[in-house]
């Protein structure tokens, strides 16, 4: 989500500089999520500071972690995570909010391990997106991808969507979806496979986490920090919904779960859920994450068979979303979200798709709650948005979505079903289908989720 408070500042800084020219100034890049431990910033004169949830952080400041994690949230909506043990130097940033070629993201991982998700510049930019380190440049062609960095200089960068370019001296190597790619020096080529990096567990030390001040517009503070949604996730109440799914076979649905699986990296592995016949394990699929932030978790089976299930080489990917069962459920007031990640893939019809953004306003109610949302996704290069009413159902955690766009020349209609989830339904998730045809063009089906923060 844009930082709304970074661009008066910016035009601040500038009248500053005009006006006293040897006045250094710093721009604010990010803002802390959680901090655990003793995270620090270091600006480039070497003053340092401790990091807290909500603090501001700065172009050309060094992040350390020692034994604690970061989690920043870019003003152009991209996530970084990182684990224990990691420095991590914001070298250039500069986000405009109007997708132009000026905009750039530049950083560098000097050690550990991090995670992250793409933001608008990554997408609309891609040329200004690069992560560096003294091994190989990683730069953006998809929205997620996870990296490690040891102290003898070897980089592993796994893709969990989209794609990647790894360069080096021997050149440049696209790393796909599922695949990872490690780099041992400057002067060796990239090997690709199945592994991922190896990143630490979570290191020890206090939450920096605000004290709730509105049970329903504040439920962050509850919120579990600095973990990966993990293991078996059940339902008490089997009206309480947290898992969403949409696949060209089994079509859309948000279906209470029990369980599902998630392995230690936080991947869905397998799930017996109302709305399969059995158990949906792996098989021979390819596993895939696009995001876990320890509330609520996204991502893809691609490729293969599983177990009682599709096989995803003919219904194409298995696109799923879980996250944890409200507590606390709001009955009154209102909330907007805003997405964290999503998935997209075409079925037939169009050769790539991606959601560019999405929101959903929610009003709770005693019986059941509604809404209303938008979601913008590009398909073959041509950006469609899509706005429509949400419907809470069953007097549950579940909602249903409904959207069209187009008019005499095609159109196309969006069905969604999806779920609330966490501590005071902090988190929500969508799985979508889009049909139809544009232009008197081939029938598109695509496929996907979203994945919610409450704002």
């Amino acid at each position: 989500m844009p930082n709304e408070s970074v661009f008066p500042k910016s035009l601040m800084a500038a009248a500053l500089s005009a006006a006293f020219p040897g006045l250094a100034t710093a721009q604010t890049a990010a803002r802390v999520d959680f901090a655990t431990g003793n995270v620090t910033a270091t600006s480039p004169d070497g003053r340092s500071r401790a990091l807290t949830r909500g603090a501001d952080v700065q172009v050309g400041e060094t992040i350390s972690t020692q034994q604690g994690r970061a989690q920043m949230r870019f003003s152009d909506g991209a996530f970084v995570s990182l684990q224990p043990q990691t420095d991590f130097k914001i070298d250039n940033y500069v986000f405009e909010g109007r997708g132009s070629p000026n905009e750039s993201a530049v950083m560098s991982l000097l050690k550990g391990g991090m995670r992250t998700i793409t933001g608008l510049i990554g997408r609309t930019n891609r040329d200004g997106y690069r992560l560096q380190t003294s091994t190989a440049t990683v730069g953006i062609r998809g929205t997620g991808y996870s990296v490690s960095y040891d102290a003898g200089g070897s980089v592993t960068i796994f893709v969990a969507e989209g794609a990647t370019t790894v360069t080096n001296q021997t050149g440049t190597t696209t790393v796909p979806s599922g695949r990872s790619a490690s780099v041992s020096g400057t002067n060796s080529p990239p090997t690709t496979s199945d592994e991922k990096p190896f990143l630490p567990p979570p290191g020890s030390g206090n939450t920096n986490v605000a004290g709730p001040q509105n049970a329903t517009q504040d439920a962050q503070a509850q919120l579990p920090a600095a973990t990966l949604l993990t293991g078996t996730i059940v339902n008490d109440d089997s009206n309480l919904a947290n898992f969403a799914y949409s696949n060209a076979s089994l079509g859309v649905d948000a279906v209470a779960v029990q369980p599902a699986i998630l392995n230690a990296q936080g991947i869905l592995t397998s799930v017996n859920a109302s709305g399969f016949e059995g158990t949906l394990g792996s098989g021979s699929a390819q596993l895939s994450l696009a995001g876990n932030d320890g509330v609520i978790a996204w991502g893809r089976w691609i490729g293969g068979a599983t177990t009682n299930g599709p096989d995803l080489d003919s219904s194409g990917p298995f696109h799923w979303v879980v996250g944890l069962p409200v507590t606390n459920m709001p009955t009154t007031g209102t909330a907007t979200y805003a997405a964290l990640g999503a998935t997209a893939s075409c079925y037939s019809g169009c050769s790539s798709a991606e959601v560019t953004g999405s929101t959903m306003s929610v009003t709770f109610g005693t019986t059941n709650f509604n809404g209303s949302f938008t979601l913008g996704l590009k398909v073959d290069g041509m950006q469609n948005n899509f706005a429509g009413g949400l419907f809470g159902y069953n007097s549950s955690a579940r909602f249903s979505a409904a959207a069209s766009i187009g008019g005499s020349g095609g159109s196309l209609s969006l069905y969604g079903k999806g779920f609330l989830a966490g501590p005071a339904a902090a988190r929500a998730g969508m799985a979508y289908h889009v049909s139809g045809s544009m232009y008197e063009g081939p029938s598109t089906n695509i496929h996907g989720v979203v994945a919610y923060k409450k704002q």
